[in-house]
């Protein structure tokens, strides 16, 4: 099984009389509001261990009941004040539907039955670097080519970045030369237009122009760039308002825009547009990364996830001694 890196840059916007600042907010400034609860700890230190708190929890559940993850064992866990970093390794995965369990030897007898109230977890592991006086941080959350919970993960900590009046903004990080590479060669065959999943239905119109109340469409027979749709956003305002004029009754607030594409690889993927980056490819790990007995080899793990977070620092023009 595939091991694979997703690295996200982030920042935070603070928010003030119910608008968020347009500027991300230091994490500095925002370890400063911390320290009354923390007294005997430094600034970061004080943001650290407010991080470290919303990983003292129960299995989260996805809203479609598909995945879940928990923080209660999280392994080799890692508090760094100096490096300004958190790391460790939490258990994901599927849920809410019964799998029979057989030997792959043998199909004829189950040997286990995973409820639907049980998950079929494996190990993930993540590190945040959370840089002072500085508003980029970077976050890295393992994933096995047949298994993510980064979604999840990410929403936890939109979550808790939401409950100390913040709001969490990332951006995927590949080297530039990989996504010009797979994206020059990735295109667009097919836009879908449908109802928000869990909306509620007053908000729905009693009759929908296109196809009754049910409202599923698509337009076919085209050719978008992905680059440029990712990267452009007049160039993605313009097709979203090119939809509205093929469209007249989609609405961003009540419709979901789900993009379908051909990869650099042939194959065919879809992504909506409120999360475009995932049309990125994740950073695939070498066979160093692998033990022999197909388990992730995390001492190597998390080597290459220190060499990404220097890359982006760099990439940042981000000097500690500065700060």
């Amino acid at each position: 099984m595939k091991q694979l890196l997703d690295v996200f840059t982030f920042q935070l916007q603070k928010k003030e009389l119910g608008k968020y600042h347009k500027e991300a907010i230091s994490f500095d400034e925002i370890a400063k509001a911390l320290i009354d609860s923390n007294p005997s700890k430094s600034k970061m230190g004080a943001l650290l261990q407010e991080i470290v708190k919303t990983f003292d929890t129960s299995f989260l559940i996805s809203s479609d009941s598909s995945k879940a993850i928990c923080f209660n064992n999280v392994r080799d866990f890692c508090i760094s004040e100096d490096s300004n970093t958190i790391s460790g390794i939490f258990l994901g995965g599927n849920t809410g539907q019964q799998y029979d369990v057989y030997n792959n030897e043998d199909a004829s007898t189950v040997t286990h039955v995973v409820k639907p109230s049980e998950v079929a977890s494996l190990p993930f592991f993540f590190k945040i670097w959370f840089p002072k006086n500085f508003n980029t941080g970077v976050l890295v959350v393992h994933r096995y080519s047949t298994n993510t919970c980064l979604g999840l993960f990410k929403k936890r900590l939109s979550e808790l970045f939401s409950t100390l009046g913040y709001k969490l903004n990332t951006q995927k990080f590949v080297p530039k030369d990989k996504v010009e590479e797979f994206l020059d060669n990735c295109n667009i065959f097919k836009i879908g237009i449908s109802w928000k999943k869990g909306l509620d239905n007053s908000l729905k119109p009693e009759v929908d122009l296109l196809q009754g109340n049910s409202f599923s469409s698509a337009i076919t027979g085209i050719s978008l760039p992905a680059s440029k749709l990712i990267s452009d956003l007049a160039y993605r305002r313009k097709v979203t308002s090119e939809i509205s004029a093929l469209y007249p009754e989609y609405d961003e607030t009540l419709h979901n825009l789900t993009f379908y594409y051909v990869d650099s690889k042939g194959q065919k993927a879809n992504s909506t547009i409120d999360a475009l980056e995932c049309l990125i490819p994740s950073i695939s790990l070498g066979i160093t990364c692998v033990n022999s007995d197909n388990t992730p080899n995390w001492e190597e793990i998390k080597k290459i996830a220190d060499i990404y977070i220097e890359l982006i620092k760099k990439d940042l023009k981000y000097n500690a001694k500065e700060q």
